[in-house]
């Protein structure tokens, strides 16, 4: 079980895992998986969770930890999913990493929305243990942790298979990518048009050319930006979720 006060710690990080090796039989088949065979995401931060640490060994899944309940089920009242989900809980929603499709515990698809499922945690500590059990054994599988609040906003975490993290457009890698293109094209910029002028603009499309990397560099430098600023909302609900668990339990222990 992951302290509470080290997972807010683990969400700053933002180093990517070491490679690894999988070895299984198809896509849909439980898998082997080396340690720090899994990412952690909150915005574009991706962290090593610390059980992956310990070894190899795939956790095993307590059944009792979670409830199961449907998205969808008209007998309902309330009959939105976030009616079941208090302020202290979590719910997690699983899918394939490739297709978004929803996926059962299992790793097997789902084929009707009306059969989506998605599991109750009273704590986010077992929902994210739960979550790197499951990627553990079905790399494909990527786990969303909501709070009350559903999906009307971000994730709390998303928990997936390092190899999909580092493909992620959020991820690290990708910032640093993007920074650099964006370094790039903006130095790029004034040597066109530099070369243009001296040309007494006789060609005309460096400074076309020169335009384009401008305003393209730009966004990019925008959109890291905005990615940051996402990484930082998702930390502070984040700490506001632990720390509203912590109370829970405190009130809990002070009633008794």
């Amino acid at each position: 079980m992951i302290h509470s006060t080290s997972l807010a710690a683990a969400i700053a990080r933002t180093n990517f895992l070491p490679m690894f090796s999988v070895t299984y039989s198809s896509r849909r088949s439980a898998a082997h998986v080396s340690p720090s065979a899994f990412s952690v995401i909150c915005g574009n931060a991706v962290s090593s969770p610390s059980t992956a640490e310990k070894g190899t060994t795939v956790a095993p899944i307590q059944q009792n930890a979670f409830r199961e309940f449907k998205v969808y089920d008209k007998m309902r009242q309330p009959a939105e999913w976030t009616s079941l989900v208090g302020p202290t809980q979590c719910a997690v929603f699983l899918k394939d990493v490739e297709t978004a499709n929803p996926l059962a515990t299992d790793g097997s698809e789902i084929g009707h929305l009306s059969d989506c499922r998605f599991l109750l945690f009273d704590y986010l500590e077992e929902a994210r243990a739960f979550c790197e059990a499951q990627v553990q054994r079905y790399p494909f599988m990527c786990c969303e942790i909501f709070d009350a609040q559903g999906k009307a906003k971000p994730p709390l975490l998303v928990i997936m298979h390092s190899a999909a993290a580092r493909k992620d457009e959020l991820s690290p890698t990708w910032l640093k990518r993007r920074k650099v293109i964006a370094i790039a094209s903006l130095v790029a910029a004034p040597a066109l048009f530099i070369a243009d002028w001296r040309s007494e603009y006789e060609l005309l499309w460096p400074s076309l050319l020169a335009v384009n990397l401008l305003f393209f560099g730009l966004r990019l430098l925008y959109w890291n930006t905005a990615s940051a600023e996402r990484r930082q909302t998702q930390a502070k609900r984040l700490e506001e979720h632990l720390r509203r668990e912590r109370e829970a339990h405190r009130d809990l222990h002070e009633t008794r």
